[in-house]
């Protein structure tokens, strides 16, 4: 009965052990490679090219097995300031991840950034052409400007 008992237990143990082991798996420099690969052809898609850092990376095996990856993107704009969008997302193994939500939006915003500073470039050359008599030597628009 005893030993009965013990090859229950045992056999439940490799079982266990089996299916804990195939769910795990340490992630390489060609693993993280593929994913920032995936993840920058897709922003490439949508016109997006600034610079993709993985901050966190594992990888399930479930039905489908799966990278999950949280990055972030990051792109400087026209005035040197740093636009970062960090999204999280499912990557599946051996297919790509074209489920962006963030990405679209954020390509809105930065294609509407775009187009004021062509508006700001066509102002200051407007207002060069006036010849006021007074020097521009630089011209913005102030976002967050307060009356006092």
């Amino acid at each position: 009965m005893k030993k009965k008992i013990n090859r229950c237990l045992l056999s439940f143990l490799i079982l266990f052990l089996a299916l804990f082991l195939t769910g795990f798996r340490k992630m390489k420099t060609s693993d993280y490679n593929k994913v920032r690969g995936v993840i920058v052809e897709n922003s490439n898609k949508v016109g997006l090219h600034g610079k993709v850092t993985i901050t966190k990376l594992y990888w399930t095996a479930l039905e489908i097995p799966t990278y999950h990856v949280t990055y972030t993107y990051s792109e400087k704009t026209y005035l040197d300031q740093k636009v970062v969008l960090e999204k999280n997302t499912a990557i599946h193994e051996k297919g790509s991840s074209d489920s962006y939500g963030n990405v679209p939006e954020y390509k809105e915003s930065f294609l509407k950034q775009k187009s004021v500073q062509k508006v700001e470039k066509k102002t200051e050359k407007q207002l060069k052409k006036q010849k006021l008599g007074l020097p521009i030597s630089s011209f913005s628009f102030l976002s967050n400007f307060n009356h006092a």
